[in-house]
Order: C-alpha cells, then sequence, then structure tokens
C-alpha cells in the first residue's frame, strides 16, 4: 500500500515558495507521526516483529517516507508500508492495513499537530500545507505561523 505526502509553503504574501528547513522538518516530523501512530494503533503488539513498538523516545519504522520529486514550493514524499512486507502481515493482516489511514484519521492527526508548531517564530506569516494521500483517504493539514499570535493549525480530511 502506497501513501503520498506533499508540503507545500507560501510566504507572507501568499505567494508559493520553498518551505524552510524547520519548516520541512517538523512537516516531516508530522507525516511520518501520523502515518505510523494510525498503522501502530490498528496493529497488535505480535505483528510489529522486528519493526520496533512506539515509545515517548522513538517511533516504529512502519512506513518510510522517501522525498520522491521537489519542485518550487513543494516537496512530494512517497511511502510504502514496510510491514506490508512481511508474508505474515500479509497473509492475517491485509484487511487491517487496507484500513489504516481511513476516515477518522484527523482525531490520530490532532494528537500529532505538536510536530508543527517548532517554527511558529521562524515562519511568523507563512503557511505549510501537508497534504497526505493514501488509497482511502485524503487529509490536508495547513499550518499559518501567526505573528505574536497562536499557531493555527486546520486539518481537513476527505474521503475517496
Amino acid at each position: 500500500m502506497s501513501i503520498q505526502v506533499i508540503v507545500e509553503a507560501t510566504d507572507i504574501h501568499d505567494q508559493r515558495s520553498n518551505p524552510t528547513a524547520i519548516e520541512l522538518a517538523s512537516s516531516l516530523t508530522f507525516a511520518h507521526r501520523l502515518i505510523n501512530k494510525a498503522l501502530a494503533e490498528h496493529m497488535e503488539g505480535r505483528y510489529f516483529g522486528g519493526y520496533g513498538e512506539s515509545t515517548l523516545n522513538s517511533e516504529p519504522a512502519l512506513v518510510n517516507l522517501h522525498i520522491a520529486e521537489v519542485r518550487n514550493g513543494s516537496v512530494i514524499l512517497s511511502g510504502i508500508i514496510e510491514v506490508a512486507k512481511n508474508p505474515f502481515v500479509q497473509g492475517v493482516a491485509g484487511g487491517i492495513l487496507a484500513n489504516i489511514i481511513t476516515p477518522g484519521i484527523t482525531a490520530i492527526a490532532r494528537r500529532t499537530k505538536r510536530a508543527l508548531i517548532r517554527p511558529s517564530r521562524a515562519s511568523a506569516g507563512r503557511t505549510v500545507t501537508i497534504t497526505i494521500v493514501s488509497e482511502r483517504v485524503v487529509l490536508h493539514t495547513h499550518c499559518r505561523y501567526e505573528e505574536r499570535q497562536r499557531t493555527e493549525i486546520v486539518i481537513h480530511e476527505e474521503n475517496r
């Protein structure tokens, strides 16, 4: 099962611009945590095997995202659910994998959004949009960094 993550940024004039290093880092952390937490919540510990369980200090490598394309103002990542390559998981948990990024992913995204707050002062006036596309759901997360105000994060889920 494949997943695509698109990170886009706009500057203080709402013109597309390349994401800064801290914006990209926080966006990638958010996407990685969200996808891996969604997968971990739908699987029992015995299916993790050598992938490791999620802890406060580390996350399982159930999905690894790789940069597929960089273009003006956006970075596109793609990933394959690594645990799906395990023959046991393919046979027993195939149905679970088909429902990983499903309706309701917004709840997990809200618990994971803290990763996006780090660039707040460095990115004042800018907006970063993270779009996660799976077979069943498209999740849009818009993070607007306001100057002298709280960072505004809007999460919108679109079912396919």
